[in-house]
């Protein structure tokens, strides 16, 4: 375990029974017991790389996107276009594009990038998978690299949209192609013009085509500011800048300026207490709150 950390605790492995089915399905255990020591394994091996509340909480195996009311209209955008890109931006294991393609999304038309390509590898361990059998594409790197994903506006006319999702090292390619972009616990993670500048160059991926969406969960608080500060193992600080619903609301229409204000684009945001961070050892549990968006071209 990184030291300076919080240890693992497996009493946090508390999953519900459409959890628990999906990794049954995925995994091929019939055992419960062989199969939460699987994650388990799979767990430790993840927090030595990323040793950050997602994964010593067990979210990668929780599925965010389930708990985010927008999934449904994004699966029925799938099962009109055939040809629709679905993105997982901040992906860690992969754990919801694979329940985006367990639930009827092609594999070859889902493509997901993280900062830690170990993590995408580990997900193939821990659903028993290979690119063969699961082969979505995957980009390495920092989106805030330009190579990775620029915030340059789409070249006119749009380049052909990528045929072979698998062979591609940079989300540039993907600039206006991308019909749905899910992103989940990954913009709380940075200040607030980060955030800003990642809306931008997230913004630049959307296909222009009716029905298109970008959507996600975190966290969040009644009024936006930073709130609990984490401490680093080297003893500096790190303070967490969490948005409001209405200053998140207002990134997205600063985003996407006239288009968000005449109707050509719905920007919806809900919120709810969050109980992720129950008896996980976090001070200041009143400032979480889950919030879940969707931007949606109209």
């Amino acid at each position: 375990m990184p030291q300076g950390f919080l240890p693992l605790d497996p009493k946090l492995y508390n999953l519900s029974d459409e959890q628990l089915d999906f990794l049954r399905s995925l995994t091929g255990f019939e055992n419960d017991d062989e199969m939460r020591q699987h994650v388990l394994t799979i767990q430790a091996q993840a927090y030595e790389i990323c040793p950050c509340p997602c994964v010593r909480s067990f979210t990668f195996a929780k599925l965010p996107i389930i708990r985010i009311p927008y999934y449904d209209r994004a699966l029925a955008l799938g099962r009109k276009n055939k040809d629709a890109i679905f993105l997982d931006l901040g992906c860690c294991f992969g754990s919801d594009s694979r329940k985006a393609v367990f639930d009827g999304w092609p594999a070859d038309k889902v493509i997901a990038s993280d900062l830690h390509q170990e993590l995408w590898e580990l997900g193939h361990e821990l659903y028993r998978s290979t690119p063969t059998t699961f082969p979505a594409g995957f980009i390495p790197g920092d989106v805030f690299d330009p190579q990775i994903l620029s915030s340059n506006p789409t070249p006119t006319p749009r380049p052909p949209k990528p045929t072979n999702l698998t062979s591609l090292t940079s989300l540039n390619s993907l600039k206006a192609h991308i019909s749905i972009i899910h992103t989940s616990l990954f913009f709380h993670l940075f200040n607030e013009d980060q955030q800003l500048d990642l809306a931008h160059r997230v913004a630049t991926l959307l296909s222009p085509e009716k029905g298109s969406m970008i959507f996600g969960g975190h966290y969040g608080r009644q009024t936006k500011g930073t709130t609990v500060a984490e401490a680093l193992p080297d003893g500096t600080v790190r303070p967490k800048f969490r948005h409001s619903p209405e200053s998140w609301k207002s990134v997205w229409e600063e985003v996407f300026g006239e288009a968000s204000v005449d109707g050509r684009v719905k920007i919806e945001v809900e919120w709810e207490v969050s109980k992720q961070y129950q008896n996980m050892d976090v001070e200041n549990q009143e400032a979480y709150y889950w919030m879940v968006w969707c931007v949606t071209r109209l």
